[in-house]
């Protein structure tokens, strides 16, 4: 698994702001000898990783926008309108960067690179899993799994309310797991207010399989 201390890191986003915010923590913290930031997509930044002479340890997909969960196809949409319109018209996730970082990853030596998947949003965890799971992806057999997305008492957000109701496949069984992937100093700060909030945060790790 990935070594915090020995590590390279790079952070992309398309907002000047964000990358703006970014490199001011890095500079204050001197991490600017490992941790880098540049305003990109993630499609260019894993275009771009298909070049890089060495492994790459892991990659990670944190809490993109949600696109617009539908409940009724015949009443017009009145929710956050500022959200991609469907899985295909404006979702960060596509198939292409998933085609993309499977290529990134799978050139390594061994082992190979891992990827890693969290969403505050059940619908959206489970979608980019199962995408990612039909491009060749297969995911990690994490010891603390995911038994019951339901326990813990822990605050459901509407979101899933809605996505419950319509019956949809709900993040919980073996790959699911129940406890952060990455230690406290490499948590975002969207992961800890969600955790202070006791809200559900559904991540899981996937490895790509080589072709034989």
């Amino acid at each position: 698994m990935l070594y915090f201390e020995r590590s390279q890191f790079l952070g992309a986003d398309i907002s000047q702001l964000t990358i703006g915010y970014s490199r001011g923590i890095a500079k204050r913290k001197k991490l600017g000898d490992r941790v880098h930031f540049v305003v990109a997509s993630a499609q260019d930044i894993a275009d771009e990783l298909a070049n890089y002479p060495g492994d790459i340890e892991l990659v990670m997909l944190q809490f993109p926008t949600p696109f617009r969960l539908v409940t009724n196809l015949e009443v017009p949409y009145t929710g956050n309108a500022q959200l991609p319109k469907s899985i295909s018209d404006g979702f960060m996730v596509s198939n292409q960067l998933l085609k993309s970082i499977h290529r990134v990853l799978a050139k390594n030596k061994e082992p190979v690179g891992n990827l890693l998947l969290q969403s505050n949003c059940e619908d959206v965890a489970v979608h980019m899993r199962t995408e990612a799971c039909g491009l060749g992806f297969s995911f990690v057999d994490i010891p603390h799994f995911v038994k019951n997305v339901d326990d813990g008492n822990r605050r459901i957000p509407q979101r899933t309310k809605n996505w419950i109701e319509l019956g949809g496949t709900r993040a919980e069984g073996h790959g699911w797991s129940r406890i952060p992937i990455l230690p406290n100093r490499g948590a975002t700060e969207t992961e800890i207010a969600y955790q202070i909030n006791n809200t559900p945060i559904h991540r899981c790790l996937l490895k790509p399989n080589r072709s034989e």
